[in-house]
């Protein structure tokens, strides 16, 4: 009997040694992976939270997750803007270059200034053939040029609806992924119940998600205590 007791003693605090080993293994990798990702912007820090569960040795209450959500909230809008920006420039420096000057009888400058010149001799002698074809060919020449910078301009406006149906498209899939991705923290947070609800993954992706939606809309950013 007494050999029956010292048995099952020795074997109880095998598993709690065991467990306690296993527990701060898990915590040792928690702060790895926080070391590793230092300098990754979009790393939440994570500490383990330890705590003595007498008389049966100690647990993983809980891995907190350190994330302060007014600056992820401001991080966000200063991303939108910088995307939206970034997007008109793009656009202004397209239409910017129809009208530079890129060399002679190349730009919407030197024809116009062409055909002034030519408008201008004209006028020294009005009866002069050579110059009156002059003006009606840089006038010719600068009409066309003109027309198909308004057909460049016109493909770039014709542009703008269909890249906003592509966006739209990008809204609507992100903000199905979020909702889902709420429905699967739900269901994570009730399955790791008893494991200091280690669901971080759903958690980064969830960040993820948001970023991305960031760039195309400005959002507002709440979390409720399991983090949906």
């Amino acid at each position: 009997k007494d050999f029956r007791l010292g048995f099952d003693m020795g074997f109880g605090s095998y598993d709690l040694v065991t467990n306690a080993l296993n527990i701060f293994k898990q915590a040792i990798d928690i702060t790895s992976q926080n070391i590793t990702n230092a300098s990754n912007s979009n790393y939440a820090q994570e500490v383990p939270i330890i705590q003595d569960t007498y008389p049966v040795g100690i647990s993983m209450q809980d891995i907190k997750r350190i994330q302060n959500l007014y600056f992820f909230q401001l991080l966000q809008n200063k991303s939108s803007s910088l995307d939206y920006f970034n997007t008109r420039l793009q656009y202004n420096k397209q239409v910017q270059n129809i009208f530079n000057v890129v060399g002679p009888n190349s730009s919407s400058t030197s024809y116009d200034d062409a055909f002034f010149s030519a408008f201008t001799q004209l006028f020294t002698d009005t009866s002069n053939v050579g110059y009156q074809n002059q003006v009606l060919t840089t006038a010719s020449n600068f009409v066309q040029n003109l027309n198909s910078n308004a057909s460049t301009i016109n493909n770039l406006a014709y542009q703008v609806p269909a890249n906003s149906l592509q966006y739209l498209n990008q809204i609507n899939t992100l903000i199905k992924n979020l909702a889902n991705l709420n429905q699967q923290i739900t269901t994570s947070y009730a399955l790791t119940y008893s494991n200091a609800h280690d669901y971080k993954e759903l958690l980064d992706q969830r960040d993820a998600y948001i970023s991305q939606l960031s760039k195309l809309i400005s959002v507002n950013v709440q979390e409720d205590s399991i983090g949906r």
